[in-house]
């Protein structure tokens, strides 16, 4: 494993990083999209390995849970 000498708390900044020259990053292809149509980031593809960004989804305690939300849960759990 690397060395982690630099740590970011947030997509955006993490970006600015990348392009400022600090290193990679993991991130959504949909987020570094526009940077990479820039030309100021490439993609890298990594040969047998499946990573998968987490999806949270968080509720206000003691609410009703609206029927949309419901749906998008069934959707990305299955």
């Amino acid at each position: 494993m690397p060395k982690i000498a630099i740590e970011f708390n947030g997509l955006h900044e993490t970006l600015m990083a990348s392009t400022s020259g600090y290193g990679v990053s993991f991130c959504s292809s949909i987020a570094a999209r526009e940077f990479i149509d820039m030309g100021k980031l490439s993609r890298v593809y990594v040969d047998n390995i499946n990573l998968k960004n987490k999806i949270v989804i968080c509720v206000r305690k003691d609410e009703e849970v609206p029927s949309l939300v419901k749906n998008f849960i069934s959707i990305i759990d299955s």
